[in-house]
């Protein structure tokens, strides 16, 4: 059964190759993720008419939060370094800028400047560390506030896309559990069954529904067929009209789409 996986990649160019690799018409990919779930960074559209690329979580750093978090990585490898740190300023690293390159990239050319470099993960360090300890000027606390209403803003929208996700997992499972009782229920009763049989089968199904609006659906069709045909009588007696009743259970497990059609329609 397909897991509850969501994708968020980099809107460069190799985000974009694997970006089209997962959302292509292979049947074998599609029965792991949907490619509804594939997103990329540049889709939420976070930062409204950016100077720069926006190709990647790093460019939702203000500038001034970018520098300062840059220099703290770098006083902490000049550390175990031969040589003095470097600092960098918001003017050296401002130029770098344009809708090709990004805060990152930014910030390695200016550090290649000073025969330097700057990774990610400390910076992403780095970063973590202002934020939770912050005691700057009011500048940098500014830059902080925005950063993190936009960290808000793309989580809010990771957020979105993990309960869609979750909700369509839920929905597989329960039409797996609906499809697979059914079978086994037509293959022990190919031509006939008892009305306590088919109380069976039901309570069955929903011994295993959980509490999605598909099982609430499943459910109240399941009481409907109860009654339609009768499965509280005698239980000894056989349902009436079992190829109706067979069919209605092929129908069963997409219960709640066809009341939401119905519904539609009225």
């Amino acid at each position: 059964m397909r897991q509850a996986v969501i994708i968020l990649l980099d809107s460069d160019k190799s985000g974009n190759e694997a970006a089209e690799k997962l959302r292509k018409n292979d049947k074998k990919v599609r029965r792991l993720l949907n490619p509804d779930y594939v997103m990329q960074f540049a889709d939420f559209d976070i930062v409204q008419d950016p100077s720069y690329a926006m190709t990647e979580p790093e460019d939702l750093l203000p500038i001034e939060l970018a520098v300062a978090a840059a220099n703290i990585y770098f006083r902490e490898v000049a550390e175990f370094r031969e040589g003095g740190t470097i600092t960098l300023t918001p003017a050296e690293v401002v130029p770098h800028l344009n809708k090709q390159v990004g805060i990152y990239d930014a910030l390695k050319v200016a550090a290649e400047s000073h025969a330097s470099h700057i990774d990610k993960i400390g910076l992403a360090r780095a970063i973590v560390a202002l934020c939770e300890t912050s005691k700057a000027d009011q500048a940098l606390e500014a830059s902080i506030v925005v950063f993190l209403d936009r960290m808000k803003a793309l989580f809010k929208g990771l957020n979105r896309k993990r309960r869609a996700a979750e909700e369509e997992r839920l929905r597989h499972r329960v039409k797996a559990l609906v499809e697979q009782q059914r079978k086994i229920f037509l293959q022990d009763h190919p031509e006939s069954a008892t009305r306590e049989q088919g109380l069976f089968l039901f309570e069955r199904i929903g011994d295993g529904l959980d509490q999605s609006l598909d099982a609430k659906g499943i459910r109240d069709q399941m009481l409907a067929l109860s009654v339609e045909f009768g499965l509280d009588g005698e239980a000894s007696e056989a349902i009436p009209d079992y190829d109706r009743f067979k069919s209605k259970l092929q129908v069963l497990q997409d219960a709640f789409s066809i009341q939401r059609e119905d519904a539609l329609r009225a």
